[in-house]
């Protein structure tokens, strides 16, 4: 068996496995993605946008990376994506977490 065929088993293989595991999640709690996602890929875009100009101006690899990841969550901020309050209510409880 040749490696593209390899790939398309593995593959068909996963999405069977995530679909189950989707369907079972769903039966035990219900829960939506995708509209939680909309303000991750208008980042996303935004981020893919000055990595592209960043390329362009002929910016050091590593520069870029800091600068379009600090872009990146500046966007998310912006936007007032709801997943940096998490991330800021689980790092201010790792004292309280720490201390069990």
């Amino acid at each position: 068996m040749n490696k593209k065929k390899k790939g398309i088993i593995l593959a068909v293989a996963q999405a069977v496995n995530n679909g189950y595991l989707w369907h079972s999640m769903k039966k035990i709690n219900t829960f939506s993605v995708i509209p939680r996602l909309k303000k991750v890929i208008a980042s996303g875009a935004i981020m893919t946008v000055a990595v592209v100009l960043f390329k362009f101006l002929g910016m050091n690899v590593v520069v870029n990376i800091l600068l379009s990841g600090g872009i990146y969550f500046l966007a998310l901020y912006l936007l007032r994506e709801p997943l940096l309050t998490e991330v800021k209510d689980v790092l201010s409880q790792k004292d309280a977490v720490a201390a069990i």
